[in-house]
């Protein structure tokens, strides 16, 4: 992807284990030229906008995130609730949608990235958008719990219940025009060729997508209680 420059828009799941990630590989692609639109809820931008490190080629459009009965008012992401109350997340975050088309209509990216909103690339494609199903977790949990042999015998893993995610995630495997992993394929080949065969389509990995290295200069009273604290210099 280093010749020619893409505009790609990403649309992650409302966590911030799952933005920040997404911030990084946004990173990533727009040190080699990439144009990127991240679309965000709007008052979680700013927990985000200083990982930033290409603000000239990586732009945030912000999400107003409807109100869901059942959640705090103003809750966007995962982290502004409790655990039990994540599911409602999930549904405020489909309820952006309208926001969503009218942000690709206008935008027209090559290709979004998206991992929770299976209903994105049918959208996409009927404006030629491509779409790939980028996850941040291994492609191993994705062949346990959405693979096609477990979906027809069904599922019982009530920890993903709360997501709904084996249905979530096998829909959008079988939409979407290809799929990525946050990995690579020396600890994961087995089960990348699995996922490939099973949904005929090709699967790409990122590598580990590590974030860059601060170049924050601690205050020097940091520093010097750090010394202090946990160096001997007498």
């Amino acid at each position: 992807m280093d010749s020619p420059s893409l505009h790609i828009a990403m649309f992650p799941l409302f966590a911030m284990g799952h933005l920040t990630p997404y911030l990084h590989l946004s990173n990533k692609l727009a040190k080699r030229g990439h144009k990127i639109s991240f679309f965000i809820p709007k008052n979680t931008q700013t927990k985000l906008e200083q990982f930033n490190l290409n603000p000239n080629l990586i732009t945030f459009f912000p999400l107003n995130v409807p109100h869901v009965n059942g959640l705090p008012f103003g809750a966007e992401t995962t982290s502004d609730v409790s655990f039990s109350l994540a599911p409602l997340i999930m549904t405020a975050m489909d309820q952006t949608q309208p926001q969503i088309e009218l942000l690709l209509t206008q935008l027209n990216p090559k290709i979004v990235f998206f991992d929770f909103t299976f209903w994105l690339p049918k959208f996409a494609q009927t404006l030629g958008i491509k779409s790939l199903q980028y996850f941040i977790v291994s492609p191993a949990t994705v062949s346990y719990v959405a693979s096609p042999p477990r979906m027809c015998k069904g599922t019982n893993l009530t920890e993903f219940d709360f997501y709904e995610t084996p249905k979530r995630l096998y829909n959008g495997l079988n939409f979407t025009d290809a799929i990525g992993f946050k990995g690579c394929r020396e600890i994961e080949g087995p089960y990348v060729d699995y996922i490939e065969e099973q949904f005929a389509k090709p699967v790409l990995l990122s590598g580990p997508v590590l974030p860059e290295p601060s170049k924050t200069v601690l205050p020097k009273m940091i520093l010097l209680y750090l010394l202090l604290r946990y160096c001997d210099i007498s």
